[in-house]
């Protein structure tokens, strides 16, 4: 299992360097501004994309039979992208934390709120790709690209667009400490992760290389 994460970091190597010199851009563009927090959820979103976009490496180069000729099961190649997203989310989220706290001697910012903003779109970040991943083992990453966009999409025009027409009464939630939210979130994103999970697998062992 090692190995295979290895092997997907790897594969990252030039993708990483891009999503480096983007996140610089965003910092010098975003920090001045006060924007630290929409910068930490922008980091958590697109490191997490970062396990997504491997599977492309791996179709393009067949990886995945050449693998199973290796003593590795379906089951190993399916859990290394779930724990790869895992990884870089974690790895994401750590980075923009230690930027805003950076940050914060430079501009007023909180980073009780910043530490939540964080937690927040990392759990968000692996539910979008809980989504992506069983479309992507069924169809392939080309036919998938679709997919990608509307579930990044349809969740935020839903949001937005439903706040604005229906009078939803939040008073249960807001009297709530975000503590148990976020601890309710991380229960419901795990779920959701491990049911993922399970659809990929299956789509998996059934598939043709």
């Amino acid at each position: 299992m090692t190995g295979l994460l290895f092997k997907d970091l790897l594969n990252l190597r030039k993708y990483s360097k891009t999503l480096a010199a983007v996140f610089l851009i965003w910092c010098a563009i975003y920090i001045p501004q006060g924007s630290v927090n929409f910068l930490a959820g922008m980091m958590c979103i697109l490191t997490v994309m970062m396990a997504v976009g491997s599977m492309s490496y791996d179709e393009s180069a067949k990886w995945d039979r050449y693998a199973l000729a290796m003593p590795l099961t379906r089951r190993d190649l399916v859990l290394a992208k779930y724990l790869l997203a895992l990884l870089l989310g974690v790895g994401g989220s750590l980075l923009a934390l230690l930027i805003g706290f950076i940050a914060s001697f430079f501009i007023p910012a909180s980073i009780a709120d910043l530490a939540m903003v964080t937690a927040v779109s990392l759990l968000l970040s692996l539910v979008y790709a809980s989504i992506v991943l069983p479309f992507i083992y069924k169809l392939g990453v080309e036919k998938a690209r679709l997919i990608m966009i509307v579930a990044f999409l349809v969740p935020y025009a839903l949001v937005v667009g439903l706040g604005r027409v229906i009078n939803v009464d939040l008073s249960a939630l807001e009297s709530a400490s975000p503590t148990s939210l976020l601890l309710l979130g991380a229960a419901l994103t795990a779920l959701v992760v491990f049911i993922s999970y399970r659809v990929s697998y299956g789509i998996f062992a059934k598939r043709d290389l």
